[in-house]
């Protein structure tokens, strides 16, 4: 895998995703975003949409770990929102091969539109290109943490481009998502249901 090369087509990415995913026995899917910024909820709508549709509204927990019947393969799902610092200790225990973080991001090129997604890996994300985190600890400082705690893992950056992070506090809050940006996401929900956990149980 070229760390420098940031695929942009939904499939190139899966593929990419797919490509990591194979070569490490646990993987975490982190989704970072505010509920009550339109756009910016995209990253913890995808996660915590996965993690809804296997558990239900009544038992949903913020965090869901699946395992193939063998233990040869687990996927940790977090739904961060605005503080993935307090899934920090969990993921270190977890001690996964691959962290990806799923997340809404500006990017400095103007060529990238609304719904957008790019993905770029660990060494990358140092770019003046690379997408930047609109919350308050960066993509940045934990991949610090982790490069200290778990050595080991490869950090992935997922970004998909907003179009309006306005804040509001309407309850139901994945109507106020653009429509570009949710079909950003509801492709990345079916990628993860249909590729990642099939073969997963809940654990």
């Amino acid at each position: 895998m070229n760390d420098k090369t940031n695929d942009k087509t939904a499939g190139g990415i899966f593929s990419r995703i797919t490509e990591a995913s194979a070569k490490s026995a646990k993987i975490v899917f982190m989704g970072i975003g505010n509920f009550n910024r339109r756009d910016d909820a995209i990253g913890a709508h995808i996660v915590s949409s996965v993690i809804e549709g296997r558990l239900g509204v009544e038992d949903y927990k913020n965090s869901m770990r699946f395992s193939t019947p063998s233990g040869d393969k687990e996927v940790l799902l977090i739904a961060a929102a605005t503080t993935p610092e307090n899934f920090v200790d969990e993921i270190i225990d977890f001690s996964p091969g691959v962290i990806f973080y799923i997340d809404c991001a500006d990017f400095s090129d103007a060529s990238i539109k609304p719904g957008d997604m790019r993905i770029f890996y660990e060494d990358s994300l140092a770019d003046p290109k690379a997408p930047v985190s609109t919350h308050s600890m960066s993509i940045n400082l934990l991949i610090e943490i982790f490069k200290r705690k778990i050595p080991a893992a490869k950090n992935t950056f997922i970004g998909i481009k907003p179009e309006n992070i306005d804040y509001d506090y309407s309850p139901d809050y994945f109507k106020n998502i653009s429509p570009k940006v949710i079909g950003a996401g509801d492709a990345v929900i079916e990628y993860i249901n249909g590729e990642v956990l099939p073969a997963l149980e809940a654990v």
